[in-house]
Formats: structure tokens, sequence, C-alpha cells
């Protein structure tokens, strides 16, 4: 990695894993569709414009029912499971479940992605992964979140 990307990488490190602790300052405040609401409303207008500066699409051209399934799939609706997921589990607990995302990536991928081969490595990858996160979320020792707040994280 270059010098001049460690601090952005690092930023964005931070802006990511303090994601769940404004999560839960907003939480008591807000409903869960209404919290997605607000972070969507406000991310869109950035994302228009970053998408009018860097592409010669424009959005006219957009395929609108893929980018309704892109945006629902990886947009509104994993943000909404998180917001519930942080109205009934600690800030932390919400966060190592979330850091879950790669393993169940590495998995889906080997499913459904023909290219995509499951080694040794890859699968003892996947189970140190799986294993440590299991073992801190489920522990008891992190905090006092329902089952609800883990399923839906």
């Amino acid at each position: 990695m270059r010098n001049s990307a460690l601090p952005y990488v690092l930023l964005i490190s931070l802006m990511w894993g303090s994601g769940y602790v404004f999560l839960k300052s907003l939480d008591a405040e807000l409903a869960p569709f209404w919290l997605t609401t607000l972070r969507l409303g406000l991310c869109v207008p950035v994302l228009i414009v970053v998408w009018v500066a860097f592409t010669n699409e424009k959005l006219s051209d957009l395929r609108w029912r893929d980018a309704f399934v892109i945006a629902t799939t990886n947009g509104w609706l994993p943000n909404v499971l998180a917001a519930m997921a942080v109205e009934r589990l600690p800030a932390a607990e919400a966060g190592m479940l979330h850091a879950l995302t790669p393993v169940f990536t590495g998995v889906f991928a080997a499913l459904f992605l023909v290219d995509e081969r499951l080694t040794k490595g890859i699968l003892a990858g996947l189970a140190i992964g799986f294993l440590g996160v299991a073992l801190i979320a489920f522990s008891g020792e992190v905090g006092s979140g329902d089952m609800l707040g883990r399923a839906v994280m």
C-alpha cells in the first residue's frame, strides 16, 4: 500500500468502527426505519454528486430496476436491520456481529460464483473468523442484548 493511502484507510476504519456508537446514541430518538431514512437521505445527494463528477453515464441511462435491487440488498434493508439490532444490542456486540460480513461473503461467493472455490486455506480462514466472532459475541460477557437483535444483525 502506498504511504499516501494509509491516512485514508485509517480514516475509513475510524468512521466504520464508530458507526455503531452513533447508531446506538440515536436509537432512543428515532425508530430504525426513520434512522435509516435520515442516514440515506444525507448520503444520496453526496453520491449523486460523486456519480456526476466521476462517470460519463447520465442518470437517465441508469437501469432503474437493477439500481433498485442493489439499493435494497446493499443499501436500505441492511441499514434498517442494523438499526434494529443496535436498538436491542450494545453497540460493541453489534459491531462484532457485523464483523461476520466477510465470513458470509466468502461462503456466499463459494455457493453462488462458479469461479470461487473453497480451498483448505479459505475454509480455515472462514472457520477461524466465525469461531472468533461467535466466542466473543455469544460468551455472555459482552452485553445483555437479545437473540432477535443478534439474528437481524
